[in-house]
């Protein structure tokens, strides 16, 4: 079995900066959804259960 190995260096914090970027987007992504579903433009609903054969889209 072969293995691969890669290491990755970002300096100077800019890994950091980069998640954090990442984060906020992730929570104003969030907030929209919200914002979508508050005005009744968007309805989200939990995957229906395949074992019925039916499909949801």
């Amino acid at each position: 079995m072969q293995g691969y190995g890669v290491n990755i260096i970002v300096e100077g914090g800019e890994l950091e900066k980069i998640l954090a970027r990442l984060s906020a987007a992730q929570e104003e992504i969030q907030q929209c959804y919200f914002e979508l579903e508050r005005l009744g433009v968007l309805v989200i609903k939990k995957p229906s259960d395949e074992s019925d054969g039916k499909k949801d889209h």
